[in-house]
């Protein structure tokens, strides 16, 4: 299907815009939860359209600005290409939360500068960002998914046309605000060819087709600035265990109620950095007589980037 103008969503085949929807959502749910942790601050998005189209036709010529662009390799079992814009007040505000947790740079969005140091540290947060989105996208999609992040860099699309920086395919287009804490609202804009929704190309009705080959997912996320993320700070979770309620039996708790989970005493329990498994350990109860984790499993140390 080649569209002349930028069609909504609903228009082009109705199971690529369920699928391109549904992961969407998982990249946005996954990618927020990543900078939340790496900035330490609440991140949210709110979807405000779906389109679909050449990049020329989604960016109109009276609504380009300059935005920050970040290219990602999506590879695995549905391989594509993912782009994520942001406007210049949402990099800024990425950029400026960046800065103070580092103990460097400007902390304050409306006087911070992206130059090449700040698109360094605004990369390695994209690199976290995709890192967790993949990991949310494959176990909503249960495929094999591998992000790479090529880099970002500020472009001006008042001079740039859109099909210039990101080709001449066509693209669904999300476009979402975004805010950090209680900072100014941003513009988010995430772009995905067909491809990664899984739906092949001479589909033009909703099928059965599988939305990707059930393979052994894996996530490969590796950063850039080793050097950069050696600094940053990382919260360290171990999760006890968890499992679902109907909400009428929470709601019905009281003191005393004993919830019993299918975790055994003497299991080894999940280690967590920034919301992916590191390792694997057992409780020990240290020489201060305080909880602690003695470490039996490290994971694969490439997701660590070693």
């Amino acid at each position: 299907m080649t569209a002349t103008v930028a069609s909504p969503l609903a228009d082009i085949n109705p199971e690529v815009g369920k699928r391109g929807e549904k992961l969407c959502h998982a990249i946005m749910e996954g990618g927020t939860g990543g900078w939340a942790n790496f900035i330490g601050k609440d991140v949210k998005y709110y979807q405000s359209s779906a389109t679909y189209g050449l990049p020329d036709q989604l960016l109109a010529e009276g609504s380009r600005d300059e935005m920050v662009v970040t290219e990602v390799t999506w590879s695995g079992d549905n391989p594509g290409k993912v782009f994520l814009l942001l406007s210049q007040d949402g990099a800024k505000t990425i950029v400026a939360f960046l800065n103070a947790m580092m103990g460097e740079g400007s902390t304050d969005p409306a006087t911070t500068v992206l130059d090449a140091g700040a698109m360094d540290g605004y990369s390695e947060g994209m690199n976290n960002f995709f890192g967790q989105a993949a990991q949310q996208a494959r176990s909503e999609t249960a495929s094999t998914i591998k992000t790479a992040v090529a880099g970002s860099h500020l472009v001006d699309f008042r001079t740039a046309t859109p099909t210039s920086v990101l080709g001449e395919e066509e693209y669904l287009l999300f476009t979402m605000n975004g805010s950090v804490e209680k900072n100014k609202p941003f513009t988010i804009m995430l772009f995905m060819t067909r491809s990664v929704t899984g739906v092949p190309p001479d589909s033009e009705s909703p099928g059965d087709q599988p939305l990707a080959s059930r393979k052994s997912p894996q996530t490969v996320y590796a950063p850039k600035n080793l050097a950069l993320a050696l600094k940053l700070k990382l919260p360290l979770v171990v999760p006890l265990a968890n499992k679902m309620l109907r909400m009428e039996l929470i709601q019905s708790m009281t003191p005393g109620t004993i919830i019993e989970f299918r975790k055994m005493a003497g299991d080894s329990l999940d280690v967590l950095a920034g919301n992916i498994k590191v390792a694997e350990g057992q409780v020990i109860i240290t020489t201060n007589q305080c909880f602690g984790i003695k470490i039996q499993t490290l994971v694969d140390p490439r997701i660590l980037g070693k």
